[in-house]
């Protein structure tokens, strides 16, 4: 878990891209997929490491968005989806070792 709070330490430092939000990508809201994220990842470090169900689908779901539209994403952009895209990984991981 300690792993999963200084990346989003990390996350909370980088420039996020907010102007690029506003865009769809091959029909994915970037908006609603940092949503999702942040909100999953908020309650996964505020409940020592646990998530409902609900939740974990939704990073998964967020997860598979990311790495489809990985490519297109704006240089600006990139290293913030890019890190969210691993700190998914990492949640699932960790919520799979759980179960």
């Amino acid at each position: 878990m300690d792993a999963i709070r200084n990346l989003w330490d990390k996350i909370q430092s980088e420039p996020s891209g907010k102007h690029y939000f506003e865009q769809e990508i091959e029909g994915i809201d970037l908006i609603e997929i940092d949503m999702y994220l942040v909100r999953a990842i908020k309650t996964f470090l505020s409940n020592n490491g646990s998530l409902e169900p609900k939740r974990i689908e939704e990073v998964r779901i967020c997860k598979a968005a990311l790495e489809e539209i990985a490519a297109d994403v704006n240089e600006e952009s990139k290293t913030y989806f890019n890190l969210m895209w691993e700190i998914s990984g990492l949640i699932i991981n960790e919520v799979e070792d759980v179960s």
